[in-house]
């Protein structure tokens, strides 16, 4: 699915996920996701339009994505928003964050129940509000799931060591 053989000695994983949050993206994410590195066929073109299924992207690619997208920067991720939470969001954004602010259940967060298109609902309302706590609330979702992906993918010792772990209250 995503490169295994990049070499980024020189930065940290946090680092590499503070730029995903700042809009960089670095050279190896680019080269990855637009040749064949990323997911054998490469980074398909978003729909200009929701599908039937409210998504932008083909069902198959975002099953065989999986949450490897959770590593892409900001607005890449945000690509993968689907028509529910783009049309309510739109709609009615005052309501729908206040709806966000008050759930709690981000401290319990579930990972083998996020997709690709969960982590795009997220950077979409992320890039989208200017409510400082649900903006924090999505990016310790967002890194924490990150991480663990990595981790599971092989691909942190590809970073350069953490001195410390930033500690989250999430779990995958």
């Amino acid at each position: 699915m995503f490169p295994t053989n990049f070499n980024t000695k020189d930065i940290t994983f946090s680092e590499h996920m503070e730029n995903m949050f700042n809009c960089i993206l670095p050279d190896y994410l680019a080269e990855a996701m637009f040749n064949d590195q990323f997911n054998g066929h490469g980074f398909p073109s978003m729909k200009p339009d929701f599908d039937e299924n409210g998504l932008r992207f083909d069902v198959h690619f975002l099953n065989k994505i999986g949450l490897t997208i959770s590593i892409l920067p900001i607005q890449a991720l945000a690509q993968f928003v689907d028509y529910v939470t783009y049309s309510n969001y739109k709609n009615d954004q005052q309501n729908f964050e206040q709806e966000i602010a008050d759930f709690t259940a981000f401290q319990e967060t579930d990972f083998e129940h996020i997709n690709a298109t969960a982590l795009g609902n997220m950077a979409f309302i992320y890039l989208n509000t200017e409510n400082p706590l649900i903006k924090q609330k999505i990016k310790i979702i967002i890194i924490t799931c990150a991480r663990e992906t990595a981790r599971a993918m092989g691909i942190l010792k590809n970073f350069k060591p953490e001195l410390s772990i930033p500690k989250t209250d999430y779990k995958c």
